[in-house]
């Protein structure tokens, strides 16, 4: 017996020791870390740290010398509080969050793996419902309905479960590209340590990270078939979802087509993803020509017509009294028309007509208007319609004025004569 705990010691300190040198590449005070690792080898103080033979997750050592293999008389302590305590490192040295951080990867790769189970079916259910692994919008009796999709299908969809350190849980997803996927982790950061130790241990896939979704999530693209429910869960990484007629096709990678769906909902429903970047759309998003749009993509790839208000990828300048605004092709054709002197599109109510066409009104100060019909014209007083040339003088006059070519005055002076 004493043989057999002499080795278990012995082989769990070699086992603590690594982690700790693994838990040295999660912190960010690598320094810190790897005083720790060989203050922990160097064990001046004869404590003979090793994992607790008794309780899992946390660590033990010998008080004296003399009970360096007695389990009995060996003190069991949380690692945190033996960093702190007996190796004197203090949170000046290695602060509270990557004391943490290395804690909790220490105790997830030690621990034992077996206590990871999957359930499947109506289990994931009743596990949503009991909230394992803490709350979430998809936890709870209420939105029973939402994880149905998930129970449907057992044979893709499994649930992971670790009860031990709190509680933890994870959707497993056996792809149509032979890998098996761990999803998301939610529960303490202990118990979300050891699934993922688990899953490395099993040769499942891990996400790049454990946080909420942002395109990252794995650097291969992988996909699942599930039969179609009434509801829709809200998806952390298989979130792009196409519907073809029973089925759902599920992706961690946009599929690059235009008929894609986002699980980004809590209320049992998909929205559209945004052909451009691939995100959920807002309430502010709009179709164009038969594809969907975010409100921050319209803005950037398309311009709204301030007439008909449409999205439309060129615009026609219009000038207005206001300004310039800017309208689809057809819009401007029925509203606006060509200044004939500058050329700039202007809508009509702003434009004057003129002896030459229509005019702007920054071009207008440069015509009279006609003295008899009102008429724009570049002349001076009267326009090419209402005037008549003198042929004596040269003048220009009302035309009923020229009589025989000859003006009013020109005729009294040659009456004179």
């Amino acid at each position: 017996m004493y043989k057999d705990t002499k080795k278990k010691l012995e082989t769990d300190r070699l086992r603590l020791i690594h982690a700790l040198k693994d838990a040295v590449n999660y912190v960010e005070n690598v320094a810190a870390a790897a005083e720790i690792v060989k203050l922990v080898h160097a064990d001046e103080k004869e404590h003979f740290l090793s994992l607790s033979q008794e309780v899992e997750g946390k660590v033990s050592y010998a008080s004296k010398p003399e009970h360096k293999y007695d389990n009995k008389r060996r003190k069991r302590i949380k690692l945190g509080r033996y960093i702190r305590k007996h190796l004197g490192m203090g949170p000046d040295e290695l602060c509270d969050e990557d004391l943490h951080t290395l804690t909790s990867r220490v105790v997830g790769v030690t621990a034992d793996n077996a206590s990871v189970r999957i359930v499947r079916g109506e289990d994931i259910i009743f596990a949503y419902s009991r909230e394992t692994g803490g709350h979430s919008c998809m936890t709870g009796y209420c939105n029973r309905h939402l994880i149905e999709m998930y129970a449907d299908n057992p044979d893709v969809v499994g649930l992971a479960i670790h009860d031990l350190f709190g509680s933890a849980r994870a959707l497993v997803w056996n792809t149509e590209q032979g890998a098996t996927v761990l999803d998301r982790v939610y529960g303490s950061d202990e118990a979300t340590e050891v699934m993922r130790a688990w899953a490395e241990a099993s040769g499942v896939v891990l996400r790049n990270h454990n946080g909420p979704p942002r395109g990252t999530e794995f650097d291969d693209e992988f996909s699942v078939t599930l039969d179609r429910p009434e509801n829709y869960p809200y998806a952390d990484s298989f979130r792009y979802m196409i519907i073809e007629g029973t089925k759902v096709h599920l992706y961690t990678k946009h599929p690059g087509t235009y008929d894609v769906l986002v699980l980004d909902c809590t209320d049992g429903d998909a929205v559209p993803a945004c052909a451009e970047c691939q995100d959920a759309v807002d309430d502010d998003s709009a179709v164009v020509d038969g594809v969907s749009y975010c409100s921050t993509c319209l803005e950037v790839l398309f311009t709204a017509c301030s007439a008909c208000g449409r999205w439309v990828e060129r615009t026609v300048e219009v000038w207005s009294a206001e300004g310039r605004i800017n309208m689809c092709s057809i819009c401007a054709m029925e509203l606006a028309d060509e200044c004939s002197v500058c050329g700039d599109i202007t809508l009509l109510d702003d434009l004057d007509e003129a002896d030459i066409g229509k005019v702007c009104s920054s071009c207008s100060g440069d015509f009279y208007i006609c003295r008899h019909c009102g008429m724009m014209y570049a002349h001076d007083e009267y326009c090419d319609k209402c005037e008549a040339e003198c042929a004596e003088c040269g003048d220009y006059y009302y035309k009923e004025e020229v009589e025989d070519g000859v003006c009013s005055d020109c005729r009294k002076e040659l009456a004179e004569v």
